[in-house]
């Protein structure tokens, strides 16, 4: 197996092992809404929101923004993006240095 197969398997099971689990509330508003319009376009699977704190998921939501829009889709309405990140902070790591 050459290098970059190796590495291309060695991130699909990061990211397998770091995203996996189920989420918190699955049938709530906020996760319904987080899981389609932040994983539910192919792109990752979702990652949990205890992954990291609040500060945390608003740096990754911006920085997810402009990839959001090169894949061609609508970006979530102000209400929407409000409930996903609600929801997001609800269920983000709360010890100190990750809020």
């Amino acid at each position: 197996m050459g290098r970059g197969v190796g590495i291309v398997l060695l991130g699909i099971w990061v990211l397998g092992v770091g995203c996996g689990g189920d989420l918190p509330e699955p049938e709530s508003r906020g996760a319904k809404l987080y899981e389609k319009n932040c994983s539910g376009k192919g792109c990752h699977a979702p990652i949990s929101p205890r992954r990291g704190g609040k500060r945390y998921w608003d740096a990754q939501y911006e920085r997810m923004k402009p990839m959001m829009r090169q894949q061609g889709g609508a970006l979530p309405s102000v209400e929407e993006e409000r409930e996903i990140l609600t929801y997001l902070h609800r269920h983000a790591q709360s010890s100190k240095g990750k809020e």
